[in-house]
């Protein structure tokens, strides 16, 4: 079992065990497993079981799965069940990354940047993630963006943009609901 250290360090992790292991298991939440996704798909060795076992703030990947029982996920993970699950790639600033769960532009990525640096400063858990969701909504200010793609199209001023992976998507621009699937 390795542990990482830091920011990021998860991917050199994943993508060199995907060289020499046929399964990698993510112990954490979401941003650990985001990070464990991106070094397997880094790896010239795509073709690899990815185990989650949660242990982490929010964990809004493993809460959208029916059975999420630590004790089940081990045992599949022992006897080989597994499962295809899609993968989603978000392309920016001349980068690509991988995605389980939730991309967010905005509002969104924010939070996880505040929720980082609490990290640092030894604060964790679910009273960060609220802290840094409290802190953000005092000081984010709504960015310009301008959004284009099938039957949609939208520039002004907006909260967030969320990309999810599964079921469908609500998206809030100018604080007017709208849906697209």
């Amino acid at each position: 079992m390795l542990k990482t250290n830091s920011h990021g360090h998860a991917i050199g992790l994943s993508e060199s065990a995907a060289k020499s292991h046929d399964i990698v298991v993510a112990v954490g939440g979401d941003g650990t497993c985001n990070e464990v996704i991106n070094g397997i798909m880094n790896s010239e060795h795509k073709n690899v079981s990815f185990g989650i076992i949660p242990n982490d703030t929010g964990n809004g990947f493993m809460r959208s799965l029916k059975d999420q029982s630590k004790k089940k996920l081990v045992r599949n993970i022992v006897d080989g069940k597994v499962s295809n699950i899609d993968l989603a790639l978000v392309h920016f600033d001349e980068r690509s990354r991988y995605f389980l769960n939730v991309a967010d532009i905005g509002f969104g990525a924010k939070v996880v940047e505040a929720m980082d640096r609490q990290r640092t400063k030894g604060m964790g858990g679910k009273m960060s993630y609220s802290l840094a969701i409290l802190r953000t909504f005092f000081t984010y200010k709504k960015k310009d963006m301008t959004i284009m793609g099938d039957g949609i199209s939208f520039s002004g001023k907006s909260l967030m943009l969320v990309f999810t992976n599964g079921g469908g998507i609500r998206t809030w621009l100018d604080n007017t609901p709208r849906s697209a699937c």
